[in-house]
């Protein structure tokens, strides 16, 4: 059953183009709420995600674990 649902967000989405959720800020469209809510953030600055080595702030997780490599990479040659 949850195929079929991902199944048929992924056809709106991408096939079929459509986008109803709206940003208050500046008008763009998204396919999906939670790519809505992401995007609000680029305008609220809020940014849940923080370093613990050196306190930068991201959005979205992934971003943090990327940032994080650095840290790890600094002691090796």
């Amino acid at each position: 059953m949850e195929f079929n649902c991902n199944l048929a967000t992924h056809v709106k989405t991408v096939h079929q183009k459509l986008a109803p959720f709206k940003c208050t800020h500046c008008n763009r469209s998204f396919g999906k709420k939670e790519s809505l809510k992401r995007h609000i953030m680029t305008h609220t600055g809020e940014r849940p995600h923080e370093c613990t080595t050196c306190g930068k702030r991201f959005i979205q997780l992934v971003a943090l674990q990327s940032h994080a490599r650095v840290h790890n990479n600094l002691g090796k040659s």
